[in-house]
């Protein structure tokens, strides 16, 4: 079971809408706003609101059986809201953006881990809401020192790209190209020898790969020119 301070962690004043969340000491029923969730997220306006809920529907179209709206079953009975489901999502990252959404900046981190930075930039990238961390990315890169941890290249880059941050994707990738590696089955590694993580920038790792390719070949191509 969740510890007492996580769960009221995810607990707000103003929550009129639940959240189910994942954490290492076992599921949270989160309370949020959904108006702070609205404003702070399309992605989550679309989770809050969808299209076909009966409430947003023509009452005409309801009888007393069932009808289909654009595939969609709705029953002429109002179902109770289910908890919106975030569990797949990293918990530490969601309570970072869930505060911001609901002006807890007192409670907004200062310092953030590469790993930390990683996770927040899946979800942002996820749910559209980079908009939401402008106000601290820079302390955040400033104190994470990124440029200088070499073993984190991979991560690097895609929290670069997901914060719009184009010298430091340059470098990261820059980095990776020319100090990573490949397994026996043609996959990246990053500079610890690890499998780069499946969330990366889209065709990113294929470009680094065929690069790669084509500069070991031009390399071998150098003894039969003598």
């Amino acid at each position: 079971m969740a510890s007492p301070d996580l769960r009221s962690s995810f607990s707000f004043g103003s929550g009129d809408t639940r959240l189910l969340v994942s954490s290492p000491d076992g599921e949270i029923t989160a309370s949020v706003s959904s108006h702070a969730m609205s404003l702070a997220s399309p992605v989550w306006r679309k989770f809050i609101s969808p299209p076909w809920r009966p409430s947003q529907i023509d009452k005409t179209k309801k009888t007393s059986g069932s009808e289909e709206d654009e595939g969609v079953k709705l029953s002429s009975e109002s179902e109770p809201d289910e908890p919106l489901d975030f569990r797949e999502d990293d918990v530490d990252a969601l309570l970072l953006l869930l505060r911001i959404a609901h002006l807890d900046f007192v409670l907004v981190k200062k310092r953030l881990s590469v790993e930390e930075l990683y996770n927040l930039a899946i979800l942002c990238d996820k749910y559209d809401c980079v908009h939401l961390i402008k106000p601290w990315v820079d302390e955040w890169y400033r104190d994470a020192e990124l440029l200088r941890i070499v073993g984190e290249s991979s991560k690097r880059l895609f929290i670069a790209w997901s914060f719009g941050r184009i010298e430091n994707f340059k470098i990261a990738a820059s980095v990776l190209l020319v100090q990573g590696g490949t397994d026996e089955n043609g996959q990246l590694l990053d500079l610890k020898g690890q499998a780069v993580p499946e969330i990366m920038p889209p065709g990113i790792i294929e470009e680094i790969i065929f690069r790669r390719r084509i500069a070991i070949e031009n390399l071998l191509e150098i003894p039969k020119r003598r």
